[in-house]
């Protein structure tokens, strides 16, 4: 009965906190003091963003305390404990996905110039990206990752070193992975019609173009790093046979590289250069009454929260647009200032416009994407990952369990801390005669808006963009909530000086909202104790 209640209280905790990170973000939000609310992102559906932060294929708790339990509490006289763990993950394609990074959802974007007589049909203006005005084709992309990891873990208990009994029962652990990641957005082309032999003569050359410092969307490409080493501290609390409870808390050190935004979804390994502290529990009680030496039945859960310490970073942004037909006083051409209905459209794509600075020479054309990469400071706030399911257990022989985990993490708040070094305005029409530049700030990715003027269409002005006018949410991680599915199994041998286990597991990750991507993976691990 005592056990019973035990699991029915974790059981209420658990989804209880769950739900609440669930639906968190799933508020309507109808005032000027909200940034994001269902009709802007469609329930769980995100676009025209830049950065995405996947599950780190070694963050993963359910195979990391496969068969690692009954190993951990049960060492030989020198208390040591090691197993070494091999993960592969694979994402697997769909265009739900890629319109997280496309233009307003579009799995197909038409690049037209300006002399094309269908023009208006167009999702990117062909000049803004450095082709001719007769051009015109299409592109999509896939966004595609695959993650390898070796993580050494070794676990020592205290009770060799300590006089205390208090501190008899805790122990150390140290994880040590090392990652492979491979990104590639895979873009693809078609329908290319290009005239002009200066480059870049297509799509694919125009997106990586070779003068751009930022917000590039090139090839594959790939990093290998060791992840972020942590350091574990915990002991268990209920040890009687497979009836566990155990507790820790962790310091995540980050060891690998940060993000340098040099191109849209860059690999990175892990935790992108944070901080981070966490606790976490693990709870397994046996079902049924038999003795030891027959199967048991067991009921298993664990629970981890990870919390992140803010860093800076460099991310690229998108403008905020104004609502059309919008006649308030604060969305004059003259102040560029947006009132709060218009604060929260978004001009997507806008860091692919052309810039102009104030008092320069006409057509300066410079890289929207070197003018809207900012370096800021980003919040990423918590990461849990749970898991529960059922377990048979054979004493010494062998362990089959079936799970079913979420993982998931908040959206990123980012603060800039810096505004531009110079007035910037959204390039505009170059005028006969014209000595200075000039701005369009009403201009899309699509279209290029008449010039600003005051009053009088003779009387230009330069309205410039300010920190103000960023949409700081196109260049944060969006949060993500992964539903996982594993089958692990494996054997155990006791010997007469070191105890060992081999095990291996497959999993099936798919995501609510489309801020993550859906995966294959599989593990293997090797272990001991002594």
């Amino acid at each position: 009965m005592r056990k019973s209640y035990i699991i029915l209280n974790i059981l209420i905790f658990v989804t209880s906190f769950i739900s609440s990170k669930l639906f968190a973000d799933q508020a309507n939000h109808g005032d000027e003091f909200c940034t994001r609310c269902n009709q802007c992102n469609d329930n769980n559906f995100f676009t025209s963003r830049t950065f995405m932060m996947t599950r780190p294929v070694s963050h993963n708790i359910r195979a990391e305390q496969s068969l690692w339990h009954d190993f951990l509490y049960s060492k030989r006289d020198k208390g040591g404990s090691f197993q070494i763990i091999t993960f592969y993950q694979q994402s697997i394609n769909d265009q739900r996905y890629a319109k997280y990074f496309t233009l307003e959802g579009k799995s197909l974007m038409r690049v037209f110039g300006d002399d094309n007589h269908d023009a208006w049909q167009r999702d990117i203006r062909a000049e803004w990206i450095g082709l001719p005005a007769n051009f015109r084709g299409s592109f999509s992309l896939n966004p595609e990752q695959m993650q390898f990891a070796t993580s050494l873990v070794y676990n020592q208990d205290l009770k060799s070193f300590v006089k205390y009994d208090f501190l008899k029962r805790f122990w150390l652990e140290f994880s040590f992975p090392f990652v492979v990641v491979e990104n590639s957005l895979n873009l693809c082309q078609c329908d290319i019609f290009n005239e002009s032999p200066s480059y870049p003569r297509d799509i694919k050359q125009a997106l990586n173009n070779c003068c751009w410092l930022y917000g590039r969307i090139g090839g594959k490409k790939s990093c290998f790093g060791c992840a972020p080493v942590t350091v574990k501290l915990g002991g268990a609390f209920m040890d009687d046979g497979n009836d566990q409870i155990v507790s820790y808390c962790s310091l995540v050190i980050p060891t690998g590289k940060q993000d340098d935004d040099r191109f849209l979804f860059e690999p990175l390994p892990d935790y992108n250069g944070h901080w981070g502290l966490s606790s976490g529990v693990n709870f397994q009680f046996a079902l049924n009454r038999e003795n030891s030496d027959k199967i048991d039945f067991c009921f298993f859960l664990n629970f981890e929260a990870l919390f992140l310490v803010e860093a800076y970073h460099r991310r690229t942004f998108d403008l905020k647009s104004v609502v059309s037909g919008c006649n308030t006083a604060t969305c004059g051409a003259s102040t560029a200032a947006h009132c709060a209905p218009c604060d929260y459209k978004r001009k997507q794509w806008s860091r692919y416009l052309m810039f102009n600075a104030k008092g320069g020479a006409p057509d300066q054309n410079v890289p929207g994407v070197d003018i809207l990469t900012k370096n800021v400071k980003v919040r990423p706030y918590g990461i849990f990952d749970f898991s529960c399911g059922f377990k048979l257990i054979k004493l010494n022989k062998f362990e089959l369990e079936l799970g079913y985990g979420i993982w998931g993490h908040g959206s990123e708040k980012i603060e800039c801390v810096k505004n531009f070094d110079q007035e910037w305005g959204i390039a505009g029409i170059k005028q006969p005669g014209d000595t200075f530049a000039r701005s369009a700030s009403l201009s899309t990715i699509a279209q290029q808006i008449a010039t600003d003027v005051e009053n009088d269409p003779t009387d230009p002005v330069f309205i410039p963009i300010c920190i103000t006018h960023l949409d700081l949410d196109s260049g944060a991680a969006q949060g993500s909530l992964n539903h996982i599915i594993d089958l692990a199994g494996g054997l155990e041998h006791v010997g007469e000086a070191v105890d060992v286990f081999f095990g291996a597991g497959v999993y099936y990750e798919w995501p609510q909202k489309n801020s993550s991507l859906e995966n294959l993976g599989a593990w293997l691990k090797l272990g001991g104790s002594f």
